[in-house]
């Protein structure tokens, strides 16, 4: 019974901790700039007043529908500006139906500073010249459905085909009933740290980019389905004035990263093979520049990972402590099968020097017992047969009392190695 209510009690006091980190979050939520409960719409043209719907856009059983048929787009921007305080986090949740496979179309999220216009689109939404940062979901002819993010400055034209993304992921999104949730978090106090999540998977973070605290921004996302029959849906927008607990789930489970590979062939043996292009990677860069860079990659993903590295030094403490205590044992192995001498200078060997000396005290001792046994049964004449007896023992007991100290002796310096390992 005490059981049972420790329990209950136990259960009633995590869910008190969660409601407060909830209402924590609830807080942050800013409902001003973010989209209404649209199942619950009484007044679509009133509530939605703040959001500004572009072509073929359309609201249909809590949803709003950016690509309703073949070779349509749509866009829903937030007719005003938002300016970061401390920090923001942006949450939607989309999904794309009705299509799987090749197409050049695609879902924008956009987070722009300053209008331009020039008459262009890119993905139905801002103009080829925007300033800020667009994250894409597209189906990559070279690396399948992704997500990248792209920066540009307003002065140069944007090229999906030819622009460098500066973080990706991959991610299916086509074609699933199962919504999904982007949530990009921007923190300019953290060392203005950018992280972006996919369903609760960190797609990429960054501290490199400072942009979206220097002036207001306009949210909005855009689509185009081209000639296909994919249609991209947007179900919600959460705008919170903070970092919220979920932007903080650590990055146990990476998501996969878009890799390019360059087909290599053999000419002599015709033996295709494929090797990915990594930085430093030309003919003039030495191979220590490329291990360097290879091993500052793998700490700075750990480190981003929230990888506790005291763990990774205990580790190879361990291990090292293992190798030093297998070469301890091969030193003894190899010097007893070459019949030599131990090194008396070497600490490691002093007990068992010792212990060598004590057994050949006991084995001196032990003969001259069977000396002055064998001594006194020929004097008493009746002694033989114990004499040949008590021989015997004692030529089967020296065997057995030496194995039994060596054994003794192995299991004593494993068992010191385990204790420094654990203690270390």
């Amino acid at each position: 019974m005490n059981l049972i209510n420790g329990l209950i009690w136990l259960y009633i006091c995590i869910c008190i901790v969660q409601a407060k980190v909830t209402s924590k979050d609830a807080l942050k939520w800013n409902r001003e700039f973010s989209l209404p409960n649209l199942l619950g719409l009484k007044d679509p043209q009133k509530e939605l007043s703040q959001w500004s719907l572009t072509n073929k856009v359309k609201l249909e059983e809590g949803r709003f529908i950016l690509t309703p048929e073949k070779n349509t787009k749509g866009s829903l921007w937030m007719k005003q500006d938002y300016k970061i305080q401390e920090a923001v986090t942006v949450e939607w949740t989309f999904r794309s139906i009705g299509f799987r496979g090749s197409t050049r179309g695609g879902l924008a999220f956009w987070f722009e500073q300053g209008k331009s216009g020039d008459g262009t689109e890119v993905f139905g939404g801002s103009s080829k010249k925007f300033d800020g940062l667009m994250i894409l979901l597209h189906l990559d002819d070279k690396l399948g459905e992704s997500v990248t993010a792209y920066l540009n400055d307003g002065a140069t034209d944007f090229d999906a085909k030819s622009a460098s993304h500066f973080a990706s992921c991959l991610f299916q999104y086509q074609d699933s009933m199962v919504p999904s949730t982007l949530r990009l978090t921007y923190d300019p106090q953290n060392n203005h740290l950018l992280k972006l999540q996919m369903d609760n998977r960190v797609c990429f973070q960054t501290r490199k980019t400072k942009f979206m605290d220097k002036a207001p921004f306009r949210i909005g996302v855009s689509a185009v389905n081209d000639a296909s029959k994919e249609s991209f849906e947007i179900l919600k927008m959460k705008l919170y004035g903070g970092v919220i607990k979920d932007s903080l789930i650590p990055n146990v489970n990476p998501m996969g990263q878009p890799r390019v590979v360059t087909k290599v062939v053999n000419t002599q043996t015709g033996e295709e093979s494929f090797k990915e292009r990594i930085p430093f990677d030309g003919k003039r860069e030495s191979i220590t520049s490329n291990e360097l860079f290879e091993k500052m990659n793998r700490l700075e993903g750990k480190i981003m990972a929230n990888d506790v590295n005291p763990l990774l030094a205990k580790m190879n403490k361990i291990v090292e402590n293992e190798r030093e205590l297998f070469e301890h044992l091969r030193q003894v192995l190899d010097l007893k099968k070459a019949g030599g001498r131990l090194d008396l200078g070497d600490d490691s060997f002093q007990d068992f020097l010792s212990m060598n000396a004590n057994l050949d005290k006991l084995i001196k001792e032990q003969q001259r017992l069977r000396l002055d046994s064998k001594l006194y049964g020929e004097r008493g004449g009746g002694g033989g047969s114990h004499s040949k007896i008590f021989s015997k023992i004692i030529f089967w007991l020296v065997p057995l009392i030496f194995s039994m100290i060596t054994l003794t002796y192995y299991m004593f310096r494993i068992n010191q190695d385990i204790k420094k390992v654990k203690l270390s």
